[in-house]
């Protein structure tokens, strides 16, 4: 009678798997503690805001009268500048500001693991 799972094909496999996600997670961790946010990281963090507000996709804006002579502006815009994704998965997680990064993070590190374990899987292939 196995004890283990059938997918796998001995226990050493398990053990393999077990250690590639402490691993992959501990590496995962160490990279989410030095996060800079760049003008992209703020965008998404401001539209993910904006979806908490319950505003939708959109990010605030204000406008200054500018090289096209447009009429000075203070509000929200749709934000289609890139895919909506991000955003509302960090707004799932509770959104970001530059003092809270727990949404970033878990974010990074759940994708650090899941790539890591994919890899292993593609490359055990070959």
């Amino acid at each position: 009678m196995k004890t283990y799972a059938t997918c796998f094909k001995n226990k050493y496999e398990i053990l393999t798997y077990v250690t590639l996600i402490i691993v992959s997670t501990l590496a995962a961790l160490l990279a989410v503690k030095n996060i800079i946010l760049s003008s992209d990281s703020m965008n998404y963090g401001l539209v993910s805001q904006q979806i908490l507000a319950g505003h939708g996709i959109r990010i605030p804006i204000i406008g200054i009268l500018g090289f096209d002579n447009t009429p000075p502006f203070n509000g929200t815009v749709p934000f289609l500048v890139q895919p909506p994704l991000l955003p509302i998965l960090l707004a799932l997680l509770g959104g970001f500001s530059p003092q809270n990064f727990l949404a970033p993070q878990v974010l990074n590190v759940v994708c650090h693991i899941f790539i890591s374990i994919f890899t292993f899987l593609i490359m055990k292939r070959f």
